[in-house]
């Protein structure tokens, strides 16, 4: 039997032409005499940067690792650089920040236990604290002055809220899942908004993203999930957005082989509005996204890597709406200096000249071993953007002889004119405009593609067209995935457009998306189907003449009342004064 097809209301081709990542202003590496970590980089007040991370000494064990911090200046030369640790504990700082007062806070671990460190502005030691058992990931100033740390604290997310002199204000945990982590946090109104991820252990190690807001004094406001229960879903980073909501900046698992990297935008309220994933050449099974951060035109860029060690750091930037617009990979193991691994960035800035400045750790062949690099952009030359085109489907179905208007509106973000190039296939229409007619008269498959140019920088929107004897050009529901519950009965219908010919034929199955087990539940254009046991199912409708056919297909979850609970087990055995906790989820 024919597996189960997913139908795509919208598939997009945007192409960019002449539009490449800006150039370099400088680049240095950084050796500061031991094997350097780059963890963190921060815009300061003085147009530098400050950097933390961690020193070791290899084969000498976790006493040998400190916590590195240092002020670069604009120029990307080093003003002074420190260590801080504690004898015979892993020391790491993951996180900086400067205050108000132009001094240093930084959060991460010691030993097993979430750390920060207060440096002056000169970089000496103005006291260290440790706190709850467990690991810090991200620090932020409240505009009340306060300080804010997000981690992780035995399995649960953890945030700690501290004043000047990092004596505690409160502290909470947070979770009840098996493994729960915050990495990542930014001040919002009426609270904050922190993101990380969740691993559930009841079903084998399944993964979701994680964010949740709290209030001033800790306490929840909302907690959601996304992209539940799949490989390797990680959130590393968020970064605020122009709209109030939040970009999410991770990984994502297709399967249990390939990762790639993701980001995913929620509102303020933590609805998810999109999500995209990004296979970057030259299509390494493992892409990873360490951080994001918002640019001055509300697009993003997210930073990481590519490879499980390291093997090509890479840049993506994207439109305010997660379109690609550029990214560049860094082959270091291709150049006579650098090791073939061990290559990462983990920080994206951007300065007050909107140049784009990254931070991260490369590995050299010679004694200095892993050492911390920071470039800078030039200030970017940004290509036309689309406002809107028409049909916003770009992979279309025609009859023979149909007719189909094109419209497209573009703004060039230089202010400069434009310019509109139409062409069907090879061939270039007579007409200039925002607008075009195109008639496709025989079977077979066609291209129109309107390029819109600044007299420098191109880009484009291609769609594609299928004249064809039959296809569905309607159908409901229009969601192809959706959450029902169990006993419910949902209507569905495809609609048929085709030439003069013989009746159209039609067929529905069922499939058991667990079992593969499939049954026959229509041979018309609609079908009404009962779904009365949980799980997941797969509908497919095909609609069929001769060799002609076109199929539609939905995804629907079915839950019961109640679909997950924990203990597993309903019948349990544990010893007198045992405090056990239950939880449902519905």
């Amino acid at each position: 039997m024919r597996k189960l097809l997913l139908v795509s209301s919208c598939i997009l081709t945007l192409q960019v032409q002449g539009f490449a990542q800006p150039g370099i202003a400088w680049m240095e590496v950084y050796d500061f005499r031991r094997n350097d970590v780059l963890h963190d980089l921060y815009y300061t007040s003085d147009n530098g940067y400050a950097i933390c991370g961690a020193s070791f000494d290899p084969g000498q064990g976790d006493a040998s690792y400190d916590a590195l911090v240092a002020r670069i200046d604009e120029e990307g030369r080093v003003v002074w650089s420190n260590h801080f640790g504690v004898d015979d504990a892993l020391d790491r700082m993951r996180s900086i920040i400067e205050t108000d007062s132009g001094t240093f806070i930084m959060a991460g671990h010691s030993g097993g236990s979430v750390a920060v460190i207060h440096v002056d502005g000169d970089g000496e030691l103005v006291w260290m604290n440790t706190y709850a058992n467990g690991r810090g990931y991200a620090i932020i100033e409240l505009k009340s002055g306060e300080y804010v740390i997000a981690g992780h604290s035995g399995n649960q997310g953890y945030l700690l809220c501290i004043d000047f002199d990092g004596d505690v204000i409160w502290e909470h945990t947070y979770g009840n899942f098996h493994n729960q982590g915050l990495y990542g946090l930014r001040e919002t109104e009426g609270g904050i908004v922190a993101a990380g991820r969740i691993i559930n252990r009841l079903g084998g190690y399944l993964y979701s993203i994680w964010a949740l807001k709290v209030d001033f004094n800790g306490d929840v406001i909302w907690s959601r999930r996304y992209l539940e229960n799949a490989h390797s879903k990680l959130c590393y980073s968020i970064a605020s957005s122009e709209d109030g909501g939040f970009v999410l900046g991770g990984q994502t698992g297709l399967d249990g082989n390939t990762i790639d990297a993701l980001l995913l935008k929620i509102s303020d309220i933590g609805a998810q509005q999109w999500a995209y994933h990004y296979d970057l050449p030259p299509g390494f099974r493992r892409e990873s996204g360490t951080c994001v951060t918002r640019l001055g035109d509300g697009g993003f860029c997210l930073v990481g890597y590519q490879g499980i060690f390291g093997n090509q750091p890479f840049v993506l930037r994207v439109s305010s709406n997660g379109i690609e617009r550029w990214n560049a990979l860094y082959d270091f193991g291709a150049m006579e200096r650098f090791a073939p691994s061990g290559h990462t960035f983990g920080a994206v800035v951007q300065d007050d000249d909107d140049d784009i400045v990254i931070g991260g750790t490369v590995t050299c062949l010679d004694s200095t071993g892993m050492n911390v690099i920071i470039f800078k952009y030039h200030r970017e030359m940004l290509e036309p953007f689309f406002l809107y085109w028409h049909p916003q489907d770009t992979l279309l179905s025609v009859l023979p002889g149909d007719s189909i208007r094109f419209v497209v509106r573009a703004e060039d973000q230089q202010g400069d004119a434009l310019s509109y190039l139409w062409v069907a296939d090879e061939d270039t229409l007579p007409d200039d405009d925002t607008t075009v007619t195109v008639r496709f008269p025989d079977l077979g498959e066609y291209r129109v593609r309107c390029c819109v140019s600044d007299g420098e920088f191109t880009a484009a929107v291609t769609w594609h067209i299928f004249a064809v004897e039959l296809f569905i050009s309607d159908f409901s529901p229009d969601s192809l995935e959706f959450t029902v519950r169990r006993g419910t009965r949902v209507p569905f219908y495809v609609e048929v457009r085709a030439v003069a010919g013989g009746p159209v034929g039609y067929l529905w199955t069922l499939e058991d998306l667990l079992t593969g087990r499939e049954s026959i539940v229509g041979e018309a254009d609609s079908a009404e189907v009962l779904f009365d046991r949980p799980g997941d199912w797969g509908l497919e409708a095909v609609a069929y003449r001769d060799d002609a056919s076109d199929a539609a297909g939905w995804v629907v979850h079915v839950r019961s009342a109640v679909w997950a609970w924990w203990p597993r087990g309903l019948r349990l055995r544990v010893p007198v004064d045992t405090t056990v906790c239950f939880g449902v989820e519905p």
